[in-house]
């Protein structure tokens, strides 16, 4: 124990106890064979903004820009109602290896916000119904009462490759990691405005829209990523047991690049292209306390952050093309996430 003690208090100075021994290794040297991670997580939206704007429409770019000015929405997830502090329930799963481990962290989430439109809200759904007939879009008058209810499932998938690790004597291990991963997004809403009451048209060319009613849609995203990591890991036990471990992991992880819906999955009537800007990282804090020769009950807590910057844009076509697709505005969108989370489990 005093041993430990020294090292933890000696590293940031750089000294080790006498008798510690480093090098660099090669792989992960904190497991031997192979791990495995199994724990159900929960915890808490820390932050959530949201925004979607649009910009210009290839239609009214075609035959009348001003119309841009005129029929160009926009909204933000506070706006409405949309709060911080959302509940999230999750599994997370790790299987270590020398030279790789996968990680996949599951997360489920339900929102709902109950407010009065401060203005008309026109907005795109895949169903809203209206005597008998189906629709695609409907319209919240202001000063409607209106309920959102919102669930959605986040699956991050990621490949870490960990070539080599710094051994600080036997207690201490430093492994950083390259990562690969893809991170998708799965999202149902209904709006609930009322009775449906009405038709009415909007924009031009006229499109349906109706008033008030219930609509139901689905937003699907899957997203590759790349990054840098690594891990820190103190060993409190010796050579005749194994004590606790405390292991410090963190990564951070990006994407740049363009590409069309169609691409990345996502959910769209026409197919657009996606200029987008994404970044993502997580730090994670975590003990494992041996209950037997085989087993560790593992507790933890971490922290992630995840924001999005996009530009959704009308493919290029031809005069006649625009005018037949008709096509809603291009758009710019921005999201931002983060959550902390804590996590009990076990290790084997």
């Amino acid at each position: 124990m005093r041993k430990w003690l020294l090292i933890v208090v000696g590293l940031p100075l750089g000294v080790l106890p006498s008798g510690a021994s480093a090098g660099l290794r090669w792989g992960r040297t904190t497991v031997d064979g192979s791990s495995v991670i199994l724990a159900p997580t929960f915890g808490q939206v820390t932050k959530l903004d949201g925004s979607v704007r649009e910009t210009t429409r290839p239609f009214y770019d075609l035959t009348d820009p001003t119309k841009n000015e005129q029929f160009a929405e926009s909204y933000s997830l506070q706006e409405l109602g949309f709060k911080d502090g959302y509940q999230t329930f999750g599994l997370s799963f790790e299987a270590a290896w020398r030279y790789f481990t996968l990680q996949m962290d599951a997360t489920y989430l339900e929102a709902s916000v109950h407010s009065v439109a401060n203005r008309d809200y026109y907005i795109g759904v895949s169903d809203v119904s209206f005597q008998g007939q189906n629709y695609d879009y409907m319209v919240i008058p202001e000063g409607q009462d209106y309920r959102v209810d919102f669930s959605a499932g986040m699956l991050n998938l990621r490949g870490v490759v960990t070539p080599v690790s710094l051994e600080l004597g036997r207690h201490v291990a430093i492994t950083p990691g390259l990562y690969l991963g893809l991170a998708t997004f799965v999202g149902q809403f209904t709006v609930d405005a009322g009775p449906a009451r009405g038709v009415v048209e909007y924009e031009i060319p006229p499109r349906e829209y109706v008033v008030g009613g219930r609509g139901e849609g689905w937003s699907v995203m899957a997203l590759p990523e790349v990054g840098a990591g690594g891990e820190v890991r103190l060993r409190m036990g010796d050579e005749s047991r194994r004590g606790p471990e405390l292991a410090f992991q963190g990564f951070y992880a990006i994407s740049d690049f363009a590409a069309d819906t169609d691409d990345l999955g996502a959910s769209s009537r026409h197919n657009k292209t996606i200029d987008l800007e994404y970044e993502h990282y997580e730090a994670r804090l975590l003990l494992a306390l041996p209950l037997s020769r085989s087993f560790d009950l593992l507790l933890g807590a971490a922290y992630g952050y995840m924001r999005a910057d996009a530009d959704v844009l009308a493919q290029e076509a031809t005069p006649e093309e625009i005018e037949a697709r008709r096509e809603k505005f291009n758009k710019k969108v921005h999201l931002e996430l983060s959550t902390l989370t804590a996590l009990v489990g076990l290790q084997f």
